[in-house]
Protein backbone atom coordinates (compact mmCIF):
# COMPACT_ATOMS: atom_id res chain seq x y z
CA UNK A 1 0.00 0.00 0.00
CA UNK A 2 1.08 3.17 -0.50
CA UNK A 3 3.08 2.64 -3.40
CA UNK A 4 2.70 5.01 -5.71
CA UNK A 5 5.83 7.38 -4.07
CA UNK A 6 8.17 7.76 -1.66
CA UNK A 7 9.61 4.62 0.06
CA UNK A 8 6.65 2.73 -1.36
CA UNK A 9 7.23 2.91 -4.71
CA UNK A 10 10.99 2.56 -3.93
CA UNK A 11 10.19 -0.58 -2.49
CA UNK A 12 7.84 -1.78 -5.59
CA UNK A 13 10.83 -1.13 -7.69
CA UNK A 14 12.84 -3.31 -5.59
CA UNK A 15 11.00 -5.74 -5.51
CA UNK A 16 10.32 -6.07 -9.08
CA UNK A 17 14.40 -6.22 -9.74
CA UNK A 18 14.19 -9.08 -7.29
CA UNK A 19 11.65 -11.14 -9.57
CA UNK A 20 8.71 -10.56 -7.43
CA UNK A 21 5.25 -10.14 -9.37
CA UNK A 22 4.13 -6.68 -7.39
CA UNK A 23 0.61 -5.15 -6.94
CA UNK A 24 1.22 -1.30 -6.73
CA UNK A 25 -2.08 -0.31 -4.21
CA UNK A 26 -2.11 3.14 -3.89
CA UNK A 27 -5.73 5.26 -3.88
CA UNK A 28 -7.94 6.23 -6.51
CA UNK A 29 -6.17 9.25 -8.34
CA UNK A 30 -3.08 8.50 -7.45
CA UNK A 31 -0.06 8.42 -9.39
CA UNK A 32 -0.60 4.52 -9.01
CA UNK A 33 -1.85 3.88 -12.06
CA UNK A 34 0.93 5.71 -14.46
CA UNK A 35 3.86 4.39 -11.89
CA UNK A 36 2.49 0.99 -12.33
CA UNK A 37 1.98 0.43 -16.07
CA UNK A 38 5.91 2.33 -16.61
CA UNK A 39 7.12 -0.35 -14.67
CA UNK A 40 5.38 -3.04 -15.91
CA UNK A 41 6.94 -1.97 -19.71
CA UNK A 42 10.18 -2.37 -17.75
CA UNK A 43 9.32 -5.54 -15.63
CA UNK A 44 7.68 -7.52 -18.41
CA UNK A 45 4.24 -7.20 -16.94
CA UNK A 46 4.79 -8.05 -13.22
CA UNK A 47 3.32 -4.77 -11.85
CA UNK A 48 -0.56 -4.37 -11.31
CA UNK A 49 -1.82 -1.30 -9.95
CA UNK A 50 -5.16 -1.78 -7.45
CA UNK A 51 -6.97 1.18 -5.89
CA UNK A 52 -7.19 1.25 -2.25
CA UNK A 53 -8.13 3.45 0.02
CA UNK A 54 -7.10 2.09 3.66
CA UNK A 55 -10.04 3.66 5.43
CA UNK A 56 -12.36 1.42 3.79
CA UNK A 57 -12.71 -2.03 5.00
CA UNK A 58 -14.60 -2.82 2.13
CA UNK A 59 -11.98 -1.71 -0.47
CA UNK A 60 -9.26 -3.67 1.69
CA UNK A 61 -10.75 -6.77 1.66
CA UNK A 62 -11.15 -6.34 -2.60
CA UNK A 63 -7.46 -5.20 -2.41
CA UNK A 64 -6.35 -8.50 -1.33
CA UNK A 65 -9.45 -10.87 -3.00
CA UNK A 66 -8.17 -9.01 -6.28
CA UNK A 67 -4.70 -9.68 -5.90
CA UNK A 68 -5.04 -13.25 -5.06
CA UNK A 69 -7.45 -13.68 -8.26
CA UNK A 70 -4.78 -11.48 -10.29
CA UNK A 71 -1.54 -13.18 -8.98
CA UNK A 72 -2.98 -16.60 -7.73
CA UNK A 73 -1.80 -16.11 -4.09
CA UNK A 74 -0.19 -13.46 -1.46
CA UNK A 75 3.44 -14.19 -0.18
CA UNK A 76 4.13 -10.57 1.05
CA UNK A 77 2.49 -7.65 2.10
CA UNK A 78 4.34 -3.79 2.67
CA UNK A 79 1.68 -1.73 4.91
CA UNK A 80 2.92 1.04 3.79
CA UNK A 81 0.20 3.48 3.54
CA UNK A 82 0.48 6.56 5.34
CA UNK A 83 -0.04 10.34 5.86
CA UNK A 84 2.10 13.07 8.05
CA UNK A 85 0.47 16.04 10.36
CA UNK A 86 2.72 18.46 12.44
CA UNK A 87 0.66 20.82 14.97
CA UNK A 88 0.31 21.29 18.68
CA UNK A 89 -1.73 19.05 20.51
CA UNK A 90 -3.51 21.49 21.78
CA UNK A 91 -4.76 23.14 17.93
CA UNK A 92 -5.69 19.38 16.96
CA UNK A 93 -9.67 18.55 16.10
CA UNK A 94 -10.92 15.15 16.89
CA UNK A 95 -11.11 14.79 13.10
CA UNK A 96 -7.62 15.55 11.93
CA UNK A 97 -6.04 13.13 15.05
CA UNK A 98 -8.69 10.62 14.11
CA UNK A 99 -7.81 10.98 10.23
CA UNK A 100 -3.83 10.60 11.02
CA UNK A 101 -4.82 7.47 13.40
CA UNK A 102 -7.26 5.77 11.05
CA UNK A 103 -5.15 5.78 7.78
CA UNK A 104 -1.54 5.59 9.83
CA UNK A 105 -2.86 2.66 12.54
CA UNK A 106 -6.37 1.26 11.79
CA UNK A 107 -4.89 1.42 8.17
CA UNK A 108 -2.09 -1.13 8.51
CA UNK A 109 -4.32 -3.11 11.03
CA UNK A 110 -7.41 -3.56 8.22
CA UNK A 111 -4.90 -4.43 5.52
CA UNK A 112 -2.72 -6.83 8.02
CA UNK A 113 -6.36 -8.75 9.11
CA UNK A 114 -7.25 -9.10 5.46
CA UNK A 115 -3.65 -10.32 4.80
CA UNK A 116 -3.28 -12.97 7.44
CA UNK A 117 -6.63 -14.34 6.78
CA UNK A 118 -5.57 -15.18 3.41
CA UNK A 119 -2.19 -16.85 4.50
CA UNK A 120 -3.82 -18.44 7.83
CA UNK A 121 -6.43 -20.07 6.00
CA UNK A 122 -5.68 -20.17 2.14
CA UNK A 123 -1.99 -20.70 1.78
CA UNK A 124 -0.60 -21.87 5.44
CA UNK A 125 1.92 -18.93 5.52
CA UNK A 126 3.37 -15.54 4.28
CA UNK A 127 5.14 -12.08 5.15
CA UNK A 128 3.99 -9.10 6.36
CA UNK A 129 6.04 -5.89 7.29
CA UNK A 130 4.41 -2.67 8.72
CA UNK A 131 6.23 0.52 8.30
CA UNK A 132 6.10 2.10 11.59
CA UNK A 133 8.56 5.00 12.24
CA UNK A 134 11.32 6.13 14.23
CA UNK A 135 8.55 8.58 15.47
CA UNK A 136 7.10 5.24 16.74
CA UNK A 137 9.74 4.79 19.54
CA UNK A 138 10.63 8.21 20.55
CA UNK A 139 8.72 11.04 20.60
CA UNK A 140 8.83 14.67 18.76
CA UNK A 141 6.93 17.67 19.47
CA UNK A 142 4.03 18.78 16.76
CA UNK A 143 3.63 15.16 15.94
CA UNK A 144 1.47 13.96 18.78
CA UNK A 145 -1.07 11.70 16.44
CA UNK A 146 1.57 10.18 14.03
CA UNK A 147 3.34 9.68 16.61
CA UNK A 148 0.66 8.31 18.33
CA UNK A 149 -0.63 6.21 15.38
CA UNK A 150 2.97 4.54 14.65
CA UNK A 151 3.67 3.53 18.05
CA UNK A 152 0.33 1.78 17.98
CA UNK A 153 1.87 0.39 15.13
CA UNK A 154 5.32 -0.97 16.71
CA UNK A 155 3.04 -3.15 19.48
CA UNK A 156 0.39 -3.67 16.81
CA UNK A 157 2.93 -5.25 15.29
CA UNK A 158 4.80 -6.90 17.73
CA UNK A 159 0.93 -8.73 19.04
CA UNK A 160 0.42 -9.97 15.20
CA UNK A 161 4.21 -11.67 15.17
CA UNK A 162 3.20 -13.13 18.13
CA UNK A 163 -0.11 -14.57 17.00
CA UNK A 164 0.89 -15.48 13.44
CA UNK A 165 4.40 -17.20 14.31
CA UNK A 166 3.08 -20.65 15.10
CA UNK A 167 0.84 -19.85 11.60
CA UNK A 168 3.58 -19.39 9.38
CA UNK A 169 3.19 -15.93 8.62
CA UNK A 170 6.07 -13.60 9.74
CA UNK A 171 5.07 -10.27 10.56
CA UNK A 172 8.07 -7.47 11.18
CA UNK A 173 8.00 -3.50 11.53
CA UNK A 174 10.30 -0.74 9.96
CA UNK A 175 10.90 2.36 11.63
CA UNK A 176 12.26 4.81 9.08
CA UNK A 177 13.69 8.00 10.33
CA UNK A 178 13.43 11.19 7.75
CA UNK A 179 13.66 10.20 4.52
CA UNK A 180 13.87 12.78 1.49
CA UNK A 181 10.19 11.49 -0.10
CA UNK A 182 7.30 13.24 -0.99
CA UNK A 183 5.34 12.62 2.34
CA UNK A 184 8.47 15.25 3.92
Amino acid sequence: TGGASGIGLATVEHCLQEGANVVLADLPGSAGPQRAAELDVLYAGRCLFLPVDVTSTVQVDLLITQTVAQLGRLDGVFNNAGIGGMSPAEAYTDEEFLRIIDINLMGVFRVARAALRQMYMQQGGGSIVNCASILGVFGQSMTAAYSAAKGGVVNLTRTLALESATRGVRVNAIGPGYIDTPLL
